[in-house]
């Protein structure tokens, strides 16, 4: 997973959206060893809303410095990831790990089993 950060931090700005408190998910980074490609962090606690509402994803639009048209939301929930990020119409990519039907009505841009499919996915869209 270390090797695709590097790739994806030299191609991308990177940030992690999360319903928990702020500490917790950098603690979260830290430990796994991936802090240093996450310089942005936008929490529910921060911004008062969690996924799937829209003003997380606003704040981490503004945060990161780029338009909705710009970003790419990569998650595992199709509901609180990618249909909240299509509400402000960003691309979300789908990290549907346990091969599930997505439900009718949240259509991700791409829908990918692993990370290891995320560099080839993004280059796509």
């Amino acid at each position: 997973m270390v090797g695709a950060l590097e790739v994806l931090r030299g191609a991308y700005a990177l940030a992690v959206i999360s319903n928990g408190p702020v500490d917790v998910q950098r603690l979260k980074l830290r430990v796994a060893g991936i802090e240093r490609f996450f310089p942005i962090v936008v929490t529910s606690g921060q911004v008062g809303f969690g996924k799937p509402h829209e003003r997380i994803f606003a704040a981490a639009l503004e945060a990161l410095g780029v338009w909705a048209d710009e970003a790419v939301m990569v998650g595992d929930h199709l509901e609180r990831d990618i249909h909240g990020a299509r509400r402000l119409a960003i691309s979300g990519i789908w990290l549907n790990r346990s091969a599930v039907t997505a439900a009718a009505g949240v259509d991700p841009a791409m829908e990918i089993a692993s990370l290891s499919e995320l560099a080839g996915a993004l280059a796509t869209i």
